[in-house]
């Protein structure tokens, strides 16, 4: 039986933290501290890659439409019930049995449990419009580049349709094996937050 032997994480992205990476990229969006000061992107990006945890709390006025992001520090207790949520999602999926899995790839090909059996496999789950899955692809492609050679199998079930996903590789280089239609199956599992990434053992 082939089980979940390790969880790696590259990236934990709730829905919420996905948006809020997303604001960056919204040129409408002012950027504050707590007391007040507007800040630029490059200070802001700056304050919460080097003062610590942070949270970013967006206000929208009603009339206006204008966005406010505010930028506040975690306190312990915070970070503390973050880590214990990400340690019960990595709990939720390590060392249990991978099955129920029976799909054809992008290009057609089958893939089920029987085949996986004995392959040391690379799972990445994720979507066509989740940024962060989006901008850690090239590095997933240098590990596809370095490992696939020496027997690892890389397969990357997508909730989205296969006309989509063949839209999006059109623009995007992506060298897993993707798996379309692959929500319920996440689902399934108790994948929360997209990108999640799994190893399974060659049992």
């Amino acid at each position: 039986m082939l089980n979940y032997f390790s969880v790696v994480i590259f990236f934990i992205i709730s829905s919420n933290l996905m948006a809020q990476a997303n604001v960056f990229d919204d040129s409408t969006v002012v950027f504050k501290n707590t007391d007040g000061k507007i800040l630029t992107v490059e200070e802001a990006k700056s304050i919460i890659t080097n003062k610590g945890p942070v949270k970013l709390l967006q206000k929208t006025d009603q009339e206006s439409g204008n966005k406010t992001v505010v930028i506040v520090p975690m306190d312990s207790l915070e970070v503390k019930r973050i880590a214990e949520e990400k340690e019960r999602r990595v709990n939720r999926l390590k060392n249990k049995p991978f099955t129920g899995f029976n799909f054809t790839d992008a290009r057609g090909q089958q893939f089920n449990t029987k085949l996986l059996s004995g392959k040391l496999v690379v799972v990445n789950f994720w979507f066509i419009s989740c940024k962060p899955c989006i901008e850690e692809m090239p590095a997933l492609n240098l590990l596809v580049k370095d490992y696939e050679p020496k027997g690892v199998l890389f397969i990357a079930p997508c909730n989205d349709q296969i006309l989509e996903i063949n839209k999006f590789l059109e623009k995007h280089k992506f060298d897993y094996v993707v798996i379309p239609n692959a929500a319920t199956f996440s689902e399934k599992l108790g994948v929360e937050v997209y990108p999640t990434h799994l190893i399974v053992d060659k049992e």
